[in-house]
C-alpha cells in the first residue's frame, strides 16, 4: 500500500500521463510476488518519481515530465535488479550456511547417542577386567578371559577412530565454509549472513564436544588395551 502511494505521489508531482501510471501500477502488482520483483519495481517507482520530477523541472510540459518518468523508471529497474541480485546471492549464502549447520547438527547428535552407548560399555569392560583379577582361576584361565575383554577393546576403538574422522572431516568442513564466508564478506565489503553464521559457530561447539568425548573414550580403551590382569 505504501508502495501505491508513492506511486500515485509521483504521478501527481509529476503530472504522470494515466497511462504511464497504469503502466508502473501494472508493475508494482507483478513486484508483490516474489521479493526481488518488488525490489524492482520500488525501484522503477523511485527512478518514475525522480524522472518525472526532473523533467518537470527542465520542460514543464506533459511530454518532457511523461520523458524524465520513463527514463527514470528505466534507471529505476536496473538499480533494483542489481539490489534485488544481491539480496538472492545473500539469501542463498544463508540458506546454504543453514544447510550446513544441519548436517553438522544431526551428526553431533547421532555422536552424542553413539558416546553415551560407548560410555556404557567401556564401564561394562572395566568392570569386567576387575571381577576377572578377583576370581580364584589359573593364570591361563585368566589370561583367556582378558584376552575376550581386550579383543572387544580393540573392535570399540576401531570404531571411535572411526568416528573420530568423521567428526574431524565435519569440523574441518564446517570451520573452512565459516573462513570462506568471512573472507568473501571482507572482500566486498558487507556482512555474512550473521544467523547462518551463528547457526554454523553453535554446530561447531557442539561437535568439538563430541570429539573429545570421543577422545577420551579411546584413551580408556587403549588403557584396557595394555592392561594385564594375570
Amino acid at each position: 500500500m505504501n508502495e501505491y502511494r508513492s506511486l500515485v505521489w509521483s504521478a501527481r508531482v509529476g503530472r504522470m500521463p494515466r497511462h504511464w501510471l497504469l503502466i508502473l501500477a501494472a508493475l508494482l502488482a507483478g513486484g508483490c510476488a516474489t521479493d526481488g520483483l518488488r525490489t524492482r519495481t520500488e525501484g522503477a517507482v523511485a527512478g518514475a518519481a525522480i524522472g518525472a520530477a526532473v523533467g518537470q523541472a527542465a520542460g514543464g510540459d506533459s511530454e518532457a515530465t511523461a520523458a524524465g518518468a520513463l527514463a527514470g523508471a528505466v534507471v529505476g529497474v536496473l538499480v533494483g535488479d542489481q539490489v534485488a541480485k544481491k539480496k538472492a546471492q545473500y539469501a542463498k549464502r544463508e540458506d546454504g550456511l543453514r544447510a550446513s549447520a544441519e548436517r553438522a547438527r544431526l551428526l553431533a547428535q547421532s555422536l552424542q547417542a553413539d558416546n553415551q552407548r560407548l560410555s556404557g560399555e567401556i564401564a561394562a569392560l572395566e568392570l569386567k577386567l576387575k571381577q576377572i583379577k578377583a576370581r580364584q582361576a589359573s593364570a591361563e584361565a585368566r589370561r583367556n578371559q582378558v584376552l575376550a575383554q581386550k579383543q572387544r577393546a580393540t573392535a570399540l576403538l576401531t570404531q571411535v577412530d572411526a568416528r573420530l574422522s568423521s567428526v574431524r572431516t565435519e569440523l574441518a568442513a564446517q570451520n573452512a565454509l565459516l573462513e570462506s564466508e568471512r573472507s568473501r564478506a571482507a572482500q566486498a565489503g558487507e556482512n555474512a549472513p550473521l544467523a547462518g553464521v551463528q547457526l554454523v559457530k553453535d554446530s561447531i561447539s557442539e561437535l568439538e564436544i563430541q570429539d573429545r568425548a570421543l577422545e577420551r573414550a579411546k584413551q580408556q580403551l587403549l588403557l584396557i588395551d595394555r592392561r594385564r590382569a594375570y
